[in-house]
């Protein structure tokens, strides 16, 4: 042990302490003149419960010192003990099964028609293929950086573990304009429906179905007010009744849409070149994300390894259902297929359809704001007027998809770029460095398969960098041509 520390067990339920001690440590011998440290935290042992706390496991850890290539373990370094409050999972695969499932079956399968008719039958079927591997194999490198950072509670922590305070703001900074752009696509599908049913709708050639200033002006006092709440948890049962949702307005588009589908329709390849290519990766890169979700469920299993099969499972069944929603219904509209489906669409069930939908997406954004709220929140935590502050910011952020849903009145373009702009970031680019950075093939046996692993992580980083900024500078260009 390094020369006057000695850490003792802590009482806080999270892991901060582990890393505290950690950090000291480090500190200690970088002092002691001991070269290039790292940490490196070892298994948690379930079977150590320290002072009899429920649910709170020791930790072990040590710190790794290198001299010049070569790593060499510091000497009589003996293991340190902190606490961590890691509940025993109990978790399925059946548990696990439907929360990933729940986490990708969402709202983006409402655009996804409009994604195949962007690039044509053949190349959206290929991209389809490829946009759902690419995601649920992100996904499986996410829970083995979650296996070697052992304090990680969300995809956040893994990223400030893996990438240090550049990965924390990047994390941060993406998390608050990931939340209002969802948050904003959803005011918009919310004030376009309601606009379209109530007759207040002002059409437009490059827009299709919009809507006037006074739509959002109406709709904006009542989730604003949800989102000034202390505990907006109180409106989490939406979300289940969100899946219930999405799964009766499926039903009704296939009922209107399955009787005009005609072969014909189909566009073997889309003229819309590099502008349709943008658009259907953004809108599948949109519908096919989970990421965030990862690291709960993969937390939550009995056998961690039961995972894999989990994400096999499910990548399976995400694909067969919006791959033949997609195509099903763009076979009814063919190049007339929008963004915004129920647009697509006319009658009383469908406007029954387009009002529920609208209202579970539009009760959904207090919860979608509510971690863009916690970033913010922490930095007034403790000072003086920090309720007034707390309130103030939060306003402020919730009032932000209000006044980006009546500037941009455009769904599908909100989704498109969120999809290959904040979710290309969350989904393909970050993955892939936090495994390398973490030196998840080193796990690997054999010299030759870790080299082999780590330049195709490389590979796919690289290919995430370019594939999200190409994709979301085409969705902004073809955008502002049409402005």
């Amino acid at each position: 042990m390094a020369k006057g520390f000695t850490p003792t067990l802590g009482e806080t339920t999270d892991g901060t302490y582990v890393v505290e001690i950690a950090k000291k440590l480090l500190k200690i011998h970088k002092n002691e003149g001991s070269g290039y440290c790292r940490m490196k935290l070892f298994d948690i042992k379930a079977g150590d419960r320290m002072r009899g706390m429920t649910g709170k496991y020791a930790v072990h850890f040590k710190i790794c010192c290198f001299s010049g290539s070569s790593q060499t373990r510091a000497s009589s370094m003996p293991t340190s003990t902190a606490i961590l409050d890691r509940r025993r999972a109990s978790g399925t695969f059946a548990t696990a099964f439907v929360s990933t499932f729940k986490s990708v079956f969402g709202s983006g399968i409402l655009a996804f028609p409009f994604a195949i008719a962007c690039a044509g039958l053949w190349p959206g079927l290929l991209g389809t293929t490829i946009v759902c591997a690419w995601s649920f194999y992100t996904a499986h490198l996410i829970a083995q950086c979650t296996s070697l950072v052992p304090t990680a509670r969300s995809y956040d922590d893994v990223c400030e573990a893996s990438l240090g305070a550049c990965g924390k703001w990047v994390g941060a900074v993406n998390l608050v304009v990931h939340q209002i752009l969802v948050s904003t696509a959803y005011l918009t599908f919310a004030a376009q429906n309601v606009a379209d049913v109530c007759g207040a709708q002002c059409l437009s050639a490059a827009d299709g179905v919009s809507y006037s200033w006074r739509v959002i002006a109406a709709l904006a006092p009542l989730y604003v007010a949800f989102c000034l709440m202390r505990d907006i948890s109180v409106l989490s049962p939406v979300s289940a009744v969100g899946n219930v949702a999405v799964l009766l307005c499926l039903a009704v588009i296939l009922y209107d849409a399955i009787p005009s589908m005609q072969v014909s329709n189909l566009e073997p390849i889309s003229d819309e070149g590099l502008r349709g290519a943008a658009s259907f990766f953004g809108i599948a890169a949109f519908t096919f994300a989970g990421q965030t979700e990862v690291v709960s469920v993969y937390l939550s299993l009995r056998d961690k390894r039961a995972y894999t099969p989990v994400l096999l499972s499910v990548g399976a069944a995400a694909f067969v259902v919006f791959a033949g929603f997609g195509v099903l219904v763009y076979a009814s509209f063919g190049a007339a297929t929008r963004a915004n489906i129920f647009e697509n669409l006319d009658g009383d069930a469908a406007a029954a359809a387009k009002l529920l939908m609208s209202v579970v997406m539009y009760l959904s954004i207090p919860l979608k704001m509510m971690p863009a709220f916690e970033v913010f929140e922490k930095g007034v935590r403790g000072r003086d007027w920090a309720q007034f502050w707390r309130l103030a910011l939060r306003a402020v952020l919730a009032l932000a998809p209000a006044v980006l849903a009546t500037a941009i009145s455009d769904f599908g373009f909100i989704v498109e770029f969120v999809g290959a702009f904040s979710l290309g970031l969350i989904a393909f680019v970050l993955p892939p460095l936090m495994y390398i950075r973490l030196g998840g093939a080193s796990s690997m046996r054999g010299e030759g398969v870790v080299s082999c692993s780590s330049a195709l992580h490389v590979a796919l980083f690289i290919a995430g960098v370019v594939v999200c900024a190409t994709t979301t500078a085409g969705v902004v260009v073809a955008k502002l041509q049409h402005v």
